[in-house]
């Protein structure tokens, strides 16, 4: 009686065992990070990122995570997200343009101008590895987009947010942009954005 009660608990327990789903395993790839004037061990499992489901590759820096915060390369990220992005190498800022919203970031200040008004960053952008890395749910959720953080897979989804107008309420349309480039009389250029009230349907160049 005994040895049939012994061989139904380990039947059991063999049974519960093959139930559980064993859990996703990620392992750490051991990179040197440059930033900051120092060397850092960066020990972390590689993060996926997606929008809009498709998978984007970050050919020269992956994403990674500094105090608990994902950075990632300015513009293989956000230009996918229909964003402008410039970089101003000798003021070390990023200009990132989306519709209607314009921000300006600067590396390695917590600071970030936004539509005229002052915000502050968690983590500050980074020059990593010679590559310009900006914190991703700050600016993704700046520009109208939802950042959803999967902790066990360690995947990034970013989507579109849908707006929901109220019944009776007008339609808008997009602001639409163009780059314009204006030359003065020592043969320098700037980039300026002018913003129209309505999609533009046609225009001339001028020099």
């Amino acid at each position: 009686m005994r040895n049939f009660r012994r061989g139904a608990i380990l039947l059991t327990c063999i049974l519960s065992l093959q139930m559980i789903k064993p859990a996703t395993t990620l392992y750490a790839n051991t990179m040197t990070l440059v930033y900051d004037g120092k060397q850092h061990i960066y020990r972390n499992p590689p993060i996926t990122l997606q929008i809009e489901g498709e998978t984007i590759e970050t050919s020269v820096m992956p994403p990674i995570q500094i105090d608990d915060r994902t950075l990632v390369p300015a513009r293989e990220v956000f230009e996918p997200m229909g964003a402008f992005v410039e970089w101003k190498a000798t003021e070390k800022k990023v200009f990132i343009n989306h519709g209607k919203t314009l921000m300006i970031l600067e590396v390695n200040n917590q600071d970030v101008w936004v539509d005229g008004e002052t915000l502050q960053l968690d983590v500050p952008p980074k020059i990593i590895n010679d590559k310009v890395m900006l914190p991703l749910r700050f600016i993704g959720e700046t520009l109208g987009f939802e950042v959803d953080w999967n902790n066990e897979t360690r995947n990034v989804n970013i989507k579109q947010k849908k707006k929901e107008l109220a019944p009776g309420s007008n339609i808008s349309f997009q602001t639409a942009v163009k780059d314009v480039t204006v030359r003065d009389l020592d043969i320098t250029s700037s980039l300026f954005t002018i913003y129209f009230e309505k999609p533009i349907q046609n225009y001339d160049t001028f020099e």
